[in-house]
């Protein structure tokens, strides 16, 4: 029979012979006698598939299939001889086989004759040629079975074949007489095939391989607990060799000191072996076993308690260990714990704005009382509950915009959507804490830019963290530290409107003569003015933009003035730009951190910034628009901080104009105002010094006669010097008459050289 799906080999069976015994062709003859045959034209075949559903390799001898040959003529018909045939290897799918791949030897015989023994195989294409050492014979009215039978490689590694007759062409048979081709027919279609032989081999061994061993640490009465895991394999060849079934492997459970356990019942109660979805064994540990056990523990016993059987045979595989000896899982058994201990800190402030963010609320101290060898507590969440002065429940979406949680300092989950009622809850990544742990847990809120102006306070009940034994995940009650409460408060906080206004101002303290020398030049003091009331939130800034201009106001960049703007605070620099370039529009001074401007009296910054030393304007003046002042704004536009200019005052404010000289005495030598009211104002002069030196600065009438001396051999620095002032007095102090005076400049230098300056003074009263 063929194996399923399969066809079945089959043919029409011809006669057996004369009822005298004799082949109908061979009749009585005289030796005077001449017989006359009658050719035959066909012959019918027909074909049986003995070829087994498995064969092993290097097995011989196996018998593929049986053909039948059968000659329908009378008694006067030719013999034919059947000289040869072509058979086709193929696999289960009809794809060609290369015989000398899987065959080493076919033979085909007649009852005891040999007809062929064929040990030389093709080495390409698919087909096998039989030419008969010996033709068969078919007798008019008889039959022929020829036998194939094959042996199987050693070494093949093709996983199946079988044997196939593709059609009538591949016979050669001819008339005994005449010598003619002998069509071969049957009943039924071609290809005839042979079932499927599947080649295997025995198999070998099967490996067992330890995993990656872990420690984990387990409850009592945990379920489902993993002891060991290995993997198994068979190392044969894919497709042939022989599955392997492990049947049963033995282990003993051992303590951390590798002392056997006595009585398994003392520490496991069930015991389960799986293999993916499987489960190969579930049953209950009987009380009577120990130490050895039949099934999966912490460590295996030998190879040789291994039951693993060949799937084909049921011969033993012996099993082999890697590594020597396999040891599974360590399980540290521990303690269920039952309790947390929580102690709460305030720290709400007494006083917040509408919209603040990131105000820590309350800390939370959470201690494992648990001594050790007692489980791990995971805490899963946090719920707090919002409550006015009187206690009465408040809406937390209405309040809070978000509470975050922070474990140890550490951002660690939020809630950015309270509820418009009950609990606000936040949901942890399951904190561990070890038994005598203590771990802080923090509460930080953000109000809601629509809050009301009222009080508001967090409480954290004895419900309120959610916490449960890692090991078994049995709930863990909260219980307050000795001294301590529930539930913890975070203390009332009264909310009160943001800040809502920065004014700004800026005073001039630019130079009316400047030097394109690289010097640091003090251009005004800007004030940022937070005009909240008292205890109000500041407002930050976390940068200005400086902008550039000529005398008359019209837009210049600031890098053909400057190379570089400062801002100092009380003396100490606190921000400045980057180099600017002469195509730079504008200074930005980036604050870091952002300065806080609180509410009540102005922040005073000094801006200054470092001269060019070539391509300078001719007048330059510096200024900012309101836009150029950096308010952090809070996210919400409810809250928007609005930015207006002192009163009286328009964006955008300017310094004053200073005019860019040459850096040598004579061409910088200058006085501002001039003319002047004497007795109800003062003039600045301004010179540059190529280094240090020592000035006199006179006033004298066009005679040549003193009237004031403002400076007598003092000390000035290099650079330009604007810090000598006359107010129009005279030695004796009295206010001098209207009209040109000259004021007289003289320099010496630590090199000993002398430079002298005249430039005429006007006054007016």
């Amino acid at each position: 029979a063929a194996s399923a799906g399969n066809v079945a080999l089959r043919g029409s069976a011809g006669g057996t012979g004369s009822p005298s015994g004799l082949p109908r062709n061979a009749l009585p003859s005289s030796s005077n006698a001449h017989q006359v045959f009658t050719p035959t034209q066909s012959i019918g075949f027909s074909a049986t598939s003995s070829l087994p559903a498995s064969v092993n390799r290097g097995q011989t001898g196996v018998a593929a299939t049986s053909l039948v040959f059968t000659n329908p003529g009378g008694a006067q018909s030719s013999t034919v001889r059947l000289f040869g045939l072509r058979m086709r290897i193929e696999d289960g799918n009809s794809a060609p086989i290369v015989p000398s791949s899987v065959l080493g030897r076919v033979v085909v015989t007649e009852g005891g004759n040999t007809l062929l023994a064929k040990t030389v195989l093709e080495t390409s294409g698919s087909v096998i040629d039989l030419a008969f050492a010996s033709p068969a014979s078919i007798a008019a009215g008889a039959s022929a079975t020829l036998n194939v039978a094959l042996d199987v490689l050693s070494s093949t590694t093709v996983p199946e074949f079988r044997l196939s007759i593709v059609d009538s062409t591949v016979f050669t048979a001819r008339d005994a007489n005449s010598n003619a081709p002998v069509a071969v027919t049957q009943s039924g279609s071609y290809p005839v095939r042979t079932g499927v032989a599947r080649v295997v081999a025995a198999a070998t061994e099967l490996d067992l391989t330890e995993a990656a061993a872990t420690s984990s640490r387990v409850g009592r009465g945990k379920t489902g607990a993993d002891l060991l895991q290995f993997q198994l394999r068979s190392p044969g060849i894919t497709g042939i060799t022989s599955d392997v079934r492990l049947f049963g492997f033995s282990a003993v459970l051992e303590d951390t000191n590798g002392a056997v356990v006595p009585r398994l019942a003392d520490v496991l109660s069930f015991i389960r072996v799986e293999s993916g979805f499987q489960t190969l064994v579930a049953r209950a540990v009987s009380a009577a076993e120990g130490p050895a056990l039949n099934l999966l523990l912490l460590r295996m016993l030998d190879p040789s308690t291994v039951d693993a059987r060949d799937a084909n045979t049921r011969d033993p595989v012996p099993a082999v260990y890697s590594p020597a000896t396999i040891v599974g899982n360590t399980l540290v058994v521990e303690a269920r714990a039952d309790s947390l201990r929580a102690a709460g800190t305030a720290l709400f402030p007494a006083r917040s704005t509408i919209g603040a963010t990131g105000v820590p609320a309350l800390r939370a101290r959470l201690r494992h009382p648990g001594a050790a060898g007692t489980g791990r507590i995971a805490v899963k969440a946090i719920s707090l509950k919002c409550r006015n002065e009187s206690r009465r429940p408040l809406s937390p979406s209405a309040y809070l915009s978000r509470v975050a949680v922070f474990w140890n300092g550490s951002f660690m989950a939020e809630n950015a959507s309270p509820p418009s009622s009950g609990a606000v809850m936040i949901t942890l990544p399951r904190p561990l804490l070890e038994p005598g742990e203590l771990d802080s847990l923090d509460l930080v809120a953000d109000f809601s830019a629509a809050a009301p102006q009222g009080s508001i306070e967090l409480m954290v009940f004895g419900d309120g963290v959610a916490a449960e034994d890692l090991n078994l995940a049995t709930p863990v009650t909260l219980v307050a530290e000795p001294g301590a409460d529930l539930p913890m408060l975070s203390g009332l906080c009264r909310l009160e409107t943001p800040p809502r206004d920065l004014v700004v101002d800026l005073a001039s303290l630019m130079p009316a003569a400047l030097a394109p020398d690289g010097r640091t030049v003090v251009a005004g003091t800007l004030a940022l003015t937070n005009t909240a009331q008292a205890g109000a939130d500041s407002i930050l800034v976390d940068h200005l933009t400086l902008l550039g201009a000529d005398r008359a106001q019209s837009a210049a960049p600031v890098g053909q003035a400057a190379s570089r703007v400062e801002l100092y605070r009380q003396g100490v620099l606190i921000a400045q730009s980057a180099g600017l370039t002469r195509d730079s529009i504008s200074a930005y001074v980036p604050f870091a951190p952002a300065i806080r401007v609180p509410p009540g009296p102005a922040l005073s910054l000094e801006v200054r910034w470092v001269t060019a030393v070539s391509g300078y304007p001719a007048t330059f003046r510096m200024g900012c628009a309101g836009s150029g002042v950096g308010v952090v704004q809070p996210a919400s536009a409810l809250l928007q901080v609005r930015i207006a200019p002192a009163q009286g005052r328009t964006f955008p404010l300017w310094t004053g104009a200073g005019s860019f000289g040459r850096a040598a005495l004579r061409e910088s030598y200058s006085n501002f105002p001039n003319p002047f009211a004497a007795g109800r104002g003062a003039t600045s002069f301004a010179y540059y010094l190529r280094t240090a030196g020592r000035v006199t600065l006179r006033i004298l009438t066009p005679g040549g006669e003193g009237v004031a001396t403002l400076a007598s051999d003092e000390a000035r620095p290099a650079g330009m010097n604007q810090s000598d002032l006359w107010d129009g007095r005279n030695g004796n102090g009295s206010v001098v008459r209207n009209g040109v005076y000259i004021a007289e400049l003289a320099v010496s230098y630590g090199d000993g050289s002398h430079e002298r300056a005249r430039r005429k003074v006007a006054v007016v009263r």
